[in-house]
């Protein structure tokens, strides 16, 4: 059998297609109630744009979990360098982890994060706090 170069069919790009409008809308919503995207739309964000297996953002679109914030923020900065039309998915998703360290030093647990909301989340990075 000859092996062939994957090359994007119709259905790869209806797929894309329809995670982006997912990402978009998600974006949207977080947006217009004055909060961060939700979790899964930040690791769908996170599994559209990660370079790598090894990298932060790979481990968070798998896992959930973020484990070095600056770091996640660090290759948000590579990812969005390379492919500039995806800043807005790459701010949105900047936030949420911005967010998450909040929460993380002020010592509120992932159940704790699930019931409140994220208004006026938004702000300014901190460093990492692991």
């Amino acid at each position: 059998m000859v092996s062939r170069p994957h090359t994007l069919n119709v259905s790869d790009q209806t797929t894309e297609a329809r995670l982006a409008a997912q990402i978009e809308q998600a974006i949207f919503e977080a947006a217009r109630h004055g909060e961060v995207i939700d979790q899964a739309a930040a690791r769908q964000i996170a599994a559209a744009i990660h370079r790598g297996v090894d990298g932060e953002l790979a481990h968070f679109a798998g896992t959930g979990e973020l484990r070095n914030y600056q770091l996640t923020r660090l290759e948000l900065h590579y990812a969005v360098k390379d492919e500039p039309r995806r800043a807005r998915w790459a701010n949105a998703l900047r936030a949420y982890v911005t967010d998450q360290q909040r929460r993380h030093q002020a010592g509120q647990t992932p159940a704790d994060t699930a019931t409140q909301g994220s208004a006026g989340a938004v702000g300014a990075d901190q460093g990492s706090a692991r």
